[in-house]
């Protein structure tokens, strides 16, 4: 490695190292953790070109915090993950990344009166039409602030209001920033101990630095939600309308259904499916109707994420698209626990994106329609107390059904874990990715082989 490069990743690493030493070691948050990731990462086509293949090799420093606190009148929660990546043969430029979640609720008056502040920043794919490479690739930040006031009506009912402030600041595409002044109120009855009922209205302001493009979001939502000994189930069916300052308004039926099955303690099924009607500015994943953001499921520390998305994810895409669109989306999962240490985990998913291409103007792009589908297969096997295979492949085919064309995907992976400690892990893996393409720009194979050194701080 050249000499600039080390004098560049020494300084971020070793402040963060630092920082991160002195609060485990002083003990400041009890429940504080973390992991110290440090991996290579080869590949013979890393640009993912059809025939000018270059090879490189990705370094990788990772950082992950995590932090959970319950307090007598607040909740914090916070799972950052901060990446700083460099390329041997510089064939992309040196890239530092946060990704994570946090929250702050604080109970100024207990069972009626909360204020929330939610940060999500995220690391999203620019395109889903191109190749999912770093100069593909942007960050979102959305930050939630604002009070809930609950009223209870009975010992069954209660109603609630809820006021949010939404900021979206998009790293590479201020056009699609926004800023959201959210109102919104529910009525929730218990119909039993597992079960409830809740009705949600919303309504949004959505701002955006072209004044043209500014919407009211509008919606209402009846949700269901059961839960038994072996499953958990969640319906919800509503109409969303989208009035934008200039153009036609649009109104959508939008509905859900999550259901969980654990038919025994080693055996699970998952099925998901939904049609949401939202904007590219906040995505389908966080809009949630307008209301917020959900982030009471943290993503995991040392939950590294490197080179290419699973195919087959339900993660945002699209970031440098600014309009309001349909999806679509359909998951089906299995997972079994079978004799011998060996693990099935396999999943088939559906998404369809219809663009209602409500914005239009210099250095706007529009989404382009597309249907998707996948599947996954994971075949691992624990071999002894301390190391572990594990084997996964993926295909995916992507219709885009305006530009007449479809993109065929592959993916496949081999990897091996050996702890050598309670808290530090090596794993080494071989992958491979092809995708066919009616367009032959979009074609290419790349091969790689990876190595992770995981230190755990508890």
């Amino acid at each position: 490695m050249s000499q600039h490069k080390s004098k560049r990743l020494q300084p971020t690493a070793l402040l963060l190292l630092g920082v991160f030493s002195n609060l485990f070691a002083n003990s400041v948050f009890a429940n504080l953790s973390g992991s110290v990731s440090a991996t290579s990462e080869y590949h013979d086509n890393i640009a993912l070109h059809p025939s000018d293949e270059e090879h490189d090799i990705e370094h990788i420093l990772a950082l992950g915090a995590a932090f959970n606190e319950r307090y007598s009148r607040a909740e914090v929660a916070a799972d950052y993950l901060f990446e700083e990546s460099q390329y041997q043969q510089d064939t992309f430029d040196d890239r530092f990344i946060v990704e994570g979640r946090g929250s702050l609720y604080l109970s100024l008056y207990p069972e009626r009166l909360k204020w929330s502040l939610e940060n999500t920043r995220e690391n999203i794919q620019i395109s889903s039409n191109l190749p999912d490479v770093p100069t593909n690739r942007t960050e979102r930040n959305i930050l939630a602030t604002g009070p809930t006031l609950t009223y209870p009506v009975s010992s069954v009912d209660s109603l609630s209001l809820d006021l949010r402030y939404i900021d979206t600041k998009n790293k590479d595409f201020s056009f699609n920033d926004s800023e959201r002044y959210v109102g919104g109120l529910s009525w929730k009855h218990l119909l039993s101990a597992t079960q409830n009922l809740e009705l949600t209205a919303n309504q949004s302001d959505v701002q955006y630095p072209l004044e043209q493009f500014d919407f009211i979001d509008s919606s209402v939502r009846l949700s269901y939600f059961a839960a038994w000994r072996q499953s958990q189930t969640t319906l919800w069916t509503g109409l969303s309308k989208i009035d934008p300052e200039v153009g036609e308004s649009n109104t959508e039926n939008e509905y859900g259904l999550s259901w969980r099955y654990n038919r025994t303690s080693v055996e699970s099924f998952t099925l998901s499916f939904s049609r949401e009607f939202t904007d590219s500015s906040i995505g389908s994943s966080l809009s949630d109707s307008g209301s917020g953001l959900d982030l009471t499921t943290p993503v995991p520390v040392g939950d590294i994420s490197l080179g290419t998305t699973p195919i087959g994810t339900t993660e945002d895409r699209d970031a440098g698209i600014s309009d309001v669109y349909n999806e679509t989306r359909f998951e089906l999962g299995y997972n079994r626990q079978l004799a011998e240490g060996y693990q099935l985990v396999l999943s088939l998913t559906a998404r369809k994106l219809d663009y209602a291409e409500t914005f239009s103007g210099p250095g706007i792009n529009q989404g382009a329609d597309q249907d998707v589908i996948g599947a996954n297969l994971q075949i691992s096997k624990t071999i002894s107390s301390v190391s572990s295979v594990s084997f996964t492949t993926a295909r995916e085919i992507a219709d885009y059904t305006e530009d007449d064309r479809k993109d065929k995907v592959w993916q496949s992976e081999l990897s091996y874990q050996y702890q050598l400690l309670p808290e530090f892990t090596i794993g080494t893996a071989v992958f491979y990715e092809t995708q066919d393409s009616d367009l032959s720009f979009l074609e290419y194979d790349d091969f790689g082989v990876r190595l992770t050194l995981d230190y755990l701080i508890n």
